[in-house]
């Protein structure tokens, strides 16, 4: 197998991202993600790259196989950035 071409991700791999994101929190966290705001959260990245930027792992042949996000404390569970307790390691202050 010829090694995977990391590109940029564009908003036209939303629902991709979508898909990967939605089974990442299922796998590693046992959380259901609503589609809707996993979509708006990737849609608001895309349309804002000050906020992170996706990147995607593809095969020559084209089959996305995994992806990439760098972000700074960015949640795609409430489609928006944590809130500033999270940011200094309090997520038990984030949720009162």
């Amino acid at each position: 197998m010829n090694a995977p071409i990391i590109r940029p991700a564009e908003p036209a791999d939303t629902p991709t991202i979508v898909r990967f994101n939605i089974a990442l929190a299922e796998e590693s966290e046992g959380l259901r993600l609503d589609p809707v705001t996993a979509e708006a959260g990737v849609r608001r990245m895309f349309s804002d790259p000050a906020l992170g930027r996706y990147f995607l792992a593809v095969s020559p042949e084209g089959q996305r196989l995994g992806q990439l996000m760098i972000t700074t404390e960015w949640s795609e569970t409430t489609a928006g950035p944590l809130p500033p307790t999270r940011r200094w390691g309090s997520p038990a202050a984030a949720t009162m």
